[in-house]
């Protein structure tokens, strides 16, 4: 009987540990400005960021971002649309797709989202921290190519598929 409470302990000091680091590896990344505290589920919604650049300066500009800690692989010009794809090995990707314009074609209109991903047990994404990282990088360049860069958060309409079907 003591030996099941001794393996208890040991298990949930593991957790503990777990738990103490992941915490201290994101406030790393946050110090360094790597990533932003974020809302809770950030992935289900989108971010429109308006600004003067054109589709060339941003595609240009995702080239010279340093993205290796988001674990993702680049594609431009998907499908021939100025859709940057952002694919990661976390089971999720990333979509910036150029919009249209705004204020009589003054600014052009990006929409930055995550059409899918796949869940651990509780609906957390897989690679939550590189899909914020990422995140926090397309924001960055946005702000550094133009500093009247504004960004607009809005919630998706999502379809979702149980596991048992």
């Amino acid at each position: 009987m003591e030996w099941e409470w001794a393996v208890a302990l040991i298990i949930v000091g593991i957790i503990v540990i777990v738990f103490v680091i992941a915490g201290k590896r994101g406030q790393k990344l946050r110090e360094e400005g790597k990533m932003i505290t974020r809302n809770a589920a950030f992935w289900e919604s989108c971010e429109y960021l308006s600004t003067a650049c054109d589709y060339q300066e941003i595609k240009d500009g995702i080239k010279r971002v340093d993205l290796s800690g988001c674990d993702v692989s680049v594609q431009y010009d998907v499908n021939g649309s100025k859709l940057i794809l952002f694919k990661s090995s976390h089971s999720w990707n990333a979509v910036l797709e150029w919009k249209g314009t705004a204020n009589e074609g003054r600014q052009n209109v990006y929409e930055l989202s995550f059409p899918a991903w796949k869940t651990m047990r509780y609906g957390t994404p897989y690679g939550l921290t590189q899909m914020n990282m990422l995140m926090t990088a397309v924001e960055k360049l946005f702000l550094s190519l133009d500093y009247d860069t504004t960004v607009q958060q809005r919630r998706k309409e999502l379809k979702t598929r149980p596991d048992f079907i």
